[in-house]
């Protein structure tokens, strides 16, 4: 294999890639990179087993061939190179590659691509979505995902298909996001289980994306993966995760079905009032719990540490209520991490009974769009 180009869209393509590839794992061949020059692109390619990336990009290819080489090292060479073009050329014979860009020579052992786990091939039905679209859903829902590796299940984001739409949910069992959009094209009537960092990964690809371009989504032949093709402006990829074969718990059960009181605040506001009363009770219960109380009369939301630890606080912002007071505690990690992933300036707070799950949305979202479900604290 011998092939040109330039150094900054070879290091992009690598850095990408690189989300998938293993940093603990028995088989060698995951911590490297698969590079391949053929019918005219470079392909690079990483796995994990869980998640792959594929990434391609143009360049002058002399010969075609495969290589993989270690992933880590790759990628830091070639941020320590400087002139604008790199070139690779392979030893078939000592399966090694040769790295030169400008007068730097650099040299490295690799392995085999014939090692390199290869991808399923995909069925033909696909959903296209909107790159922008894709990367907010995945955003305002991925990180609700539990990191509870004991709990399989809930790690996942549960991704349900239907004639209008797709629905993304996710639970951490303490706390519930759902974010639904509609779709032109879609995959039929089908639920798809994806962990929820894998998720995270492919929203980390969206925001390179190109947002004139649709992403297109496919379950493979075997129904066990899930894969995306993505454009970017010089480059397309796609990111494949795989599928588990588990049924997700019905959270509709915990989404309240209606609320006595609502509550439309303005979100910077909130989040700082939130962030005095957690800072005050660091310390306390390590649980950063602050206690909201609701007046309808005043149209104030005052919040306080529920346990004061290192000091005490209240804090009263104007808000609009609909509704009686209510006083509740909650965990102020949970809400204000919710609210950063709102991008409008008022949102809105939803409850009915201070042991009754709170419902929070941004003030232009209805219920069906986006809701956030946080459970209270007793």
């Amino acid at each position: 294999m011998k092939f040109r180009c330039t150094r900054e869209k070879l290091a992009k393509a690598v850095s990408m890639v690189g989300r998938a590839v293993s940093s603990r794992s028995t088989l060698p061949v995951l911590g490297n990179i698969l590079i391949e020059a053929k019918d005219g692109e470079i392909r690079l390619a990483a796995t994990n087993l869980q998640i792959s990336i594929d990434c391609w990009i143009a360049g002058t290819i002399e010969q075609e061939g495969a290589i993989t080489i270690p992933a880590r090292l790759f990628g830091d060479v070639l941020n320590r190179l400087a002139a604008p073009e790199v070139g690779i050329e392979t030893n078939d014979k000592t399966v090694s590659a040769q790295i030169k860009c400008s007068n730097a020579v650099v040299k490295m052992p690799g392995i085999d691509a014939d090692q390199f786990p290869q991808p399923q091939p995909q069925g033909e039905e696909g959903a296209e979505f909107d790159a922008e679209l894709l990367a907010g859903m995945i955003g305002q829902v991925a990180f609700v995902a539990s990191k509870d590796a004991s709990r399989p299940i809930i790690q996942c984001v549960n991704l349900t298909f239907s004639a209008r739409g797709l629905t993304m949910a996710a639970t951490d069992g303490y706390r519930l996001g759902v974010r639904c959009a509609p779709l032109e094209h879609t995959l039929g009537e089908n639920t798809l289980l994806v962990i929820g960092s894998s998720m995270a990964e492919l929203g980390g690809m969206l925001s390179h994306a190109d947002p004139k371009q649709p992403v297109i989504a496919r379950v493979d032949d075997g129904h066990n993966r899930l894969a995306f093709a993505v454009q970017g402006s010089d480059w397309r990829a796609e990111f494949s995760a795989q599928l588990t074969d588990a049924k997700y718990p019905d959270y509709n059960m915990i989404i309240p079905k209606s609320c006595k009181t609502t509550v439309s605040a303005h979100a910077a506001t909130l989040v700082r009032a939130l962030e005095l009363a957690r800072l005050l009770s660091e310390g306390a219960e390590r649980s950063h719990a602050v206690c909201l109380s609701i007046d309808p009369n005043k149209n104030v939301l005052s919040i306080s540490p529920r346990k004061a630890g290192k000091g005490s606080s209240s804090d009263a912002i104007d808000v609009e209520v609909k509704g009686p007071a209510i006083d509740l505690a909650i965990d102020s990690n949970f809400l204000i991490e919710v609210l950063s992933k709102i991008k409008d300036t008022q949102v809105v707070l939803e409850m009915s009974d201070p042991k009754r799950p709170v419902m929070v949305r941004p003030f232009s979202s209805s219920p069906d769009e986006f809701i956030h479900v946080i459970m209270p604290m007793s």
